[in-house]
């Protein structure tokens, strides 16, 4: 499982950028780049994403219950 966490992550994460790379203007080198930094820090970008959707749902409900 620790092994499919990453893998998963990095395909997310190229599909995302392969489909903006026409538009971005991406090289190969950025995108090597961002799939190692995700390959290596995913733990961290998970945290980062959790904690993003964790702000979101606050941000709703105080405004909901407001």
């Amino acid at each position: 499982m620790n092994k499919i966490i990453p893998l998963l992550l990095v395909l997310f994460v190229g599909e995302i950028l392969m489909r903006d790379s026409a538009a971005v203007q991406l090289n190969l080198a950025v995108f090597l780049v961002i799939l190692v930094f995700c390959l290596i820090f995913w733990r961290f970008v998970l945290v980062l994403v959790s904690l993003l959707f964790k702000m979101i749902a606050a941000i709703f409900f105080m405004g909901l219950f407001r």
